[in-house]
Protein backbone atom coordinates (compact mmCIF):
# COMPACT_ATOMS: atom_id res chain seq x y z
CA UNK A 1 0.00 0.00 0.00
CA UNK A 2 2.94 2.68 1.21
CA UNK A 3 4.41 2.16 -2.36
CA UNK A 4 1.34 2.57 -4.21
CA UNK A 5 0.52 5.52 -2.59
CA UNK A 6 3.82 6.89 -2.86
CA UNK A 7 3.80 6.41 -6.74
CA UNK A 8 0.45 8.06 -6.89
CA UNK A 9 2.28 11.20 -5.19
CA UNK A 10 5.01 11.20 -7.39
CA UNK A 11 2.75 10.85 -10.09
CA UNK A 12 0.41 13.78 -8.93
CA UNK A 13 3.52 16.06 -8.23
CA UNK A 14 4.64 15.12 -11.95
CA UNK A 15 1.46 16.11 -13.34
CA UNK A 16 1.24 19.39 -11.34
CA UNK A 17 4.78 20.41 -12.43
CA UNK A 18 3.70 19.59 -15.98
CA UNK A 19 0.43 22.18 -15.58
CA UNK A 20 2.57 24.83 -14.30
CA UNK A 21 5.00 24.47 -16.93
CA UNK A 22 2.34 24.34 -19.60
CA UNK A 23 1.16 27.79 -17.82
CA UNK A 24 4.22 29.83 -18.15
CA UNK A 25 4.54 28.43 -21.83
CA UNK A 26 1.27 29.54 -22.73
CA UNK A 27 1.67 33.13 -20.33
CA UNK A 28 4.76 33.34 -22.74
CA UNK A 29 3.18 32.90 -25.81
CA UNK A 30 0.45 35.46 -25.18
CA UNK A 31 2.82 37.73 -24.27
CA UNK A 32 4.79 37.84 -27.29
CA UNK A 33 1.81 37.36 -29.51
CA UNK A 34 0.35 40.63 -28.00
CA UNK A 35 4.27 42.50 -27.98
CA UNK A 36 4.19 41.22 -32.21
CA UNK A 37 1.13 42.76 -32.81
CA UNK A 38 2.09 46.04 -31.05
CA UNK A 39 5.52 45.39 -33.62
CA UNK A 40 3.54 44.63 -36.62
CA UNK A 41 3.41 47.46 -39.74
CA UNK A 42 0.40 49.83 -39.22
CA UNK A 43 0.07 48.56 -34.96
CA UNK A 44 1.66 52.05 -33.95
CA UNK A 45 0.50 55.23 -35.10
CA UNK A 46 4.10 56.44 -36.97
CA UNK A 47 3.05 60.55 -35.78
CA UNK A 48 2.24 59.93 -31.87
CA UNK A 49 4.08 55.98 -31.69
CA UNK A 50 0.58 55.22 -29.89
CA UNK A 51 -1.20 52.03 -30.54
CA UNK A 52 -3.54 52.23 -33.09
CA UNK A 53 -5.95 49.27 -31.65
CA UNK A 54 -5.75 50.83 -28.29
CA UNK A 55 -5.51 53.56 -25.98
CA UNK A 56 -2.10 54.48 -24.17
CA UNK A 57 -1.44 52.63 -20.90
CA UNK A 58 -1.23 56.00 -19.25
CA UNK A 59 -0.88 59.79 -19.78
CA UNK A 60 1.88 62.00 -18.68
CA UNK A 61 1.42 66.02 -19.13
CA UNK A 62 4.50 67.93 -18.63
CA UNK A 63 3.87 71.92 -18.24
CA UNK A 64 6.99 74.39 -18.03
CA UNK A 65 6.44 77.96 -16.98
CA UNK A 66 9.64 79.67 -18.60
CA UNK A 67 8.49 82.85 -18.34
CA UNK A 68 11.06 83.97 -16.73
CA UNK A 69 14.07 81.99 -18.42
CA UNK A 70 15.78 79.58 -15.79
CA UNK A 71 19.57 80.55 -15.65
CA UNK A 72 22.38 77.67 -16.36
CA UNK A 73 22.11 75.84 -12.99
CA UNK A 74 18.22 75.70 -13.18
CA UNK A 75 18.68 74.78 -16.90
CA UNK A 76 20.76 71.20 -16.04
CA UNK A 77 18.45 70.77 -12.92
CA UNK A 78 15.19 70.84 -14.95
CA UNK A 79 16.38 68.60 -17.35
CA UNK A 80 17.86 66.26 -14.66
CA UNK A 81 14.47 66.42 -13.45
CA UNK A 82 12.46 65.68 -16.74
CA UNK A 83 14.97 62.61 -17.78
CA UNK A 84 14.10 61.12 -14.82
CA UNK A 85 10.17 61.43 -15.09
CA UNK A 86 10.39 59.95 -18.70
CA UNK A 87 12.74 57.10 -17.61
CA UNK A 88 10.20 55.97 -15.00
CA UNK A 89 7.38 56.38 -16.63
CA UNK A 90 6.32 52.81 -18.48
CA UNK A 91 6.28 51.79 -22.13
CA UNK A 92 3.00 53.57 -24.07
CA UNK A 93 3.22 56.11 -21.63
CA UNK A 94 1.67 59.15 -23.59
CA UNK A 95 3.97 61.70 -22.78
CA UNK A 96 2.90 65.53 -23.79
CA UNK A 97 5.15 69.03 -23.12
CA UNK A 98 4.21 72.63 -23.20
CA UNK A 99 5.04 75.78 -22.19
CA UNK A 100 3.26 78.66 -20.63
CA UNK A 101 2.74 81.12 -23.37
CA UNK A 102 1.46 84.33 -23.48
CA UNK A 103 0.49 84.00 -26.77
CA UNK A 104 -2.70 81.73 -27.13
CA UNK A 105 -1.15 80.37 -30.81
CA UNK A 106 1.82 79.33 -28.67
CA UNK A 107 -0.13 77.32 -25.98
CA UNK A 108 -0.98 73.88 -26.50
CA UNK A 109 1.73 70.50 -26.69
CA UNK A 110 4.67 71.05 -28.38
CA UNK A 111 5.41 67.17 -28.37
CA UNK A 112 3.24 64.59 -27.48
CA UNK A 113 4.16 60.61 -28.40
CA UNK A 114 3.90 57.55 -26.66
CA UNK A 115 6.84 56.33 -25.33
CA UNK A 116 8.20 53.36 -27.02
CA UNK A 117 10.03 50.35 -25.64
CA UNK A 118 13.69 50.59 -25.25
CA UNK A 119 16.55 48.68 -26.35
CA UNK A 120 17.14 46.81 -22.73
CA UNK A 121 13.37 45.99 -22.13
CA UNK A 122 13.25 44.07 -25.96
CA UNK A 123 12.61 40.20 -25.95
CA UNK A 124 15.20 39.18 -28.10
CA UNK A 125 13.06 35.58 -28.67
CA UNK A 126 10.78 37.73 -30.55
CA UNK A 127 11.95 41.31 -31.16
CA UNK A 128 15.29 43.12 -32.29
CA UNK A 129 16.82 44.98 -29.41
CA UNK A 130 18.94 46.70 -31.88
CA UNK A 131 15.99 48.23 -33.72
CA UNK A 132 13.88 48.91 -31.25
CA UNK A 133 16.63 50.64 -29.33
CA UNK A 134 17.13 52.55 -32.76
CA UNK A 135 13.71 53.80 -32.72
CA UNK A 136 13.66 54.87 -29.17
CA UNK A 137 16.63 56.78 -29.98
CA UNK A 138 15.74 58.32 -33.10
CA UNK A 139 11.64 58.77 -33.19
CA UNK A 140 11.41 59.76 -29.65
CA UNK A 141 14.55 60.98 -27.47
CA UNK A 142 15.95 63.26 -29.87
CA UNK A 143 12.77 65.05 -31.16
CA UNK A 144 11.93 65.11 -27.29
CA UNK A 145 15.20 66.34 -26.23
CA UNK A 146 15.24 68.85 -29.17
CA UNK A 147 11.68 70.28 -28.35
CA UNK A 148 13.02 70.69 -24.74
CA UNK A 149 16.30 72.54 -25.78
CA UNK A 150 13.91 75.28 -27.71
CA UNK A 151 11.94 75.45 -24.71
CA UNK A 152 14.42 76.40 -22.57
CA UNK A 153 15.97 78.54 -24.91
CA UNK A 154 13.16 80.94 -25.40
CA UNK A 155 12.43 84.24 -24.25
CA UNK A 156 10.69 85.50 -21.26
CA UNK A 157 7.66 86.85 -20.87
CA UNK A 158 5.83 89.66 -18.84
CA UNK A 159 2.58 87.38 -18.19
CA UNK A 160 2.33 84.13 -16.74
CA UNK A 161 -1.04 82.25 -17.72
CA UNK A 162 -0.83 79.36 -16.03
CA UNK A 163 -3.72 78.17 -15.86
CA UNK A 164 -4.79 79.19 -19.22
CA UNK A 165 -1.76 77.47 -20.64
CA UNK A 166 -2.40 74.22 -18.58
CA UNK A 167 -6.45 73.65 -20.12
CA UNK A 168 -4.70 74.29 -23.74
CA UNK A 169 -1.98 71.54 -23.09
CA UNK A 170 -4.79 69.37 -21.30
CA UNK A 171 -6.77 69.40 -24.66
CA UNK A 172 -4.71 69.29 -27.35
CA UNK A 173 -3.28 66.16 -25.87
CA UNK A 174 -4.98 63.48 -27.59
CA UNK A 175 -7.02 61.15 -25.73
CA UNK A 176 -5.59 62.14 -22.04
CA UNK A 177 -9.18 63.40 -21.07
CA UNK A 178 -11.18 61.13 -22.58
CA UNK A 179 -9.66 58.00 -22.61
CA UNK A 180 -9.35 54.35 -20.71
CA UNK A 181 -5.50 55.29 -19.22
CA UNK A 182 -4.48 53.41 -16.09
CA UNK A 183 -3.03 56.55 -14.88
CA UNK A 184 -3.35 60.00 -15.45
CA UNK A 185 -0.16 62.79 -14.23
CA UNK A 186 0.16 65.98 -14.42
CA UNK A 187 3.84 67.73 -14.04
CA UNK A 188 4.32 71.58 -13.65
CA UNK A 189 7.08 73.72 -13.26
CA UNK A 190 6.10 77.05 -11.93
CA UNK A 191 6.30 79.47 -9.44
CA UNK A 192 2.55 79.09 -9.77
CA UNK A 193 2.37 82.93 -9.56
CA UNK A 194 -0.60 83.11 -12.48
CA UNK A 195 -0.59 86.55 -14.25
CA UNK A 196 -3.28 86.88 -17.09
CA UNK A 197 -6.50 89.31 -17.89
CA UNK A 198 -8.63 86.89 -16.74
CA UNK A 199 -7.04 85.53 -12.91
CA UNK A 200 -4.02 87.54 -11.55
CA UNK A 201 -2.10 87.09 -8.50
CA UNK A 202 -0.33 90.16 -8.93
CA UNK A 203 -4.20 92.31 -9.05
CA UNK A 204 -4.53 90.47 -5.48
CA UNK A 205 -7.43 88.54 -6.60
CA UNK A 206 -8.14 85.03 -4.79
CA UNK A 207 -9.94 81.70 -5.61
CA UNK A 208 -12.84 83.09 -4.16
CA UNK A 209 -13.14 86.14 -6.58
CA UNK A 210 -11.80 83.81 -9.34
CA UNK A 211 -14.87 81.64 -8.99
CA UNK A 212 -17.25 84.26 -9.13
CA UNK A 213 -15.85 85.88 -12.71
CA UNK A 214 -17.12 84.59 -16.30
CA UNK A 215 -13.74 82.88 -17.05
CA UNK A 216 -14.28 80.39 -14.19
CA UNK A 217 -16.09 77.74 -16.45
CA UNK A 218 -13.68 78.04 -19.05
CA UNK A 219 -10.36 77.64 -16.85
CA UNK A 220 -11.61 75.46 -14.13
CA UNK A 221 -11.50 72.13 -15.52
CA UNK A 222 -12.00 69.50 -13.16
CA UNK A 223 -8.80 67.05 -12.98
CA UNK A 224 -10.28 64.04 -10.83
CA UNK A 225 -8.70 61.02 -11.45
Amino acid sequence: MSRRRTRRRRGGARNTGWWALSGVVLAAIVAGGAALRLLAPGAIDPETLCPKETSPLAGLVILLDLTDPPGPTQHARLRNILERKIADAEAHTLISVATVAADPENRGAAFARCKPLEGDEANALYQNPRRIAERYEKEFEKPFNETLDEMLNGEGATRSPVMESLQAALADTPGFLDSPLRDRSVVIVSDLLQHSDAFSFYRGETWRTFERSPHFGRMARNLRG
